[in-house]
Parts: C-alpha cells; sequence; structure tokens
C-alpha cells in the first residue's frame, strides 16, 4: 500500500493541509509554551490539538501529530519517553474513536 495515499485520504484540498498544517504547529507549540506551577510541574497542552487532528484527520495523522508535539518535549527535556507516550496515546485514542465510531454507525436507524 502506498504510504502517501494512505495518509493523504483524508486531505483533499488546500484549505485543508492548511488547516491540517496548523494544528500540526499548534501541538507543538503547546508543549513548547507549557504552563510551569509550584514544585516545577509544568502542564502541556499539545494533545489538545493532537486529538482534534485524530478527530478530523484519522489515525494516521493523528500518531503524526502526535510524534511531532512529543518531539517538542525531547527538546525541552531530553526525555525520549514523551515522545514515545504521546505516539502512543494518539494511535490509542484514534484507534479507540474510531472503531466507536464505527460500531454507531453499524446501529444508527
Amino acid at each position: 500500500m502506498d504510504f502517501i495515499k494512505v495518509l493523504g485520504s483524508k486531505v483533499r484540498s488546500r484549505r485543508q493541509l492548511v488547516g491540517l498544517v496548523l494544528l500540526l504547529m499548534m501541538g507543538f507549540i503547546g508543549n513548547y509554551c507549557r504552563w510551569t506551577l509550584f514544585f516545577d510541574i509544568d502542564f502541556i497542552f499539545g494533545s489538545i490539538a493532537v486529538w482534534i487532528v485524530v478527530c478530523l484527520y484519522g489515525t494516521s495523522w493523528g500518531t503524526l501529530a502526535g510524534l511531532i508535539a512529543g518531539l517538542c518535549t525531547y527538546v525541552i527535556w531530553k526525555h525520549p519517553y514523551t515522545v514515545i507516550t504521546f505516539t502512543l496515546e494518539a494511535l490509542f485514542v484514534g484507534w479507540l474513536f474510531h472503531r466507536q465510531q464505527s460500531h454507531h454507525r453499524a446501529w444508527a436507524f
């Protein structure tokens, strides 16, 4: 199967491509501009953009968005586990989300 065709299946117009690129950048920036609280606890908001990508563009693009958002945290903390966590989170949530949607469509009247 051609990888470009699979990933390009959800992006059909220039407007959708611009939206996807903006969401990918928002995932990266959401993790880079973290909110630090007391005791040096960081809140990162890149997963919000990743979940929007999963919902609108599918699991493949969402997994790529999770990888990009996770790479930002690797740059900040030099910690590879966050890259794995963000990527697997997007893959798992996307799989469950689209599986649940197809299950509900089967029961729709």
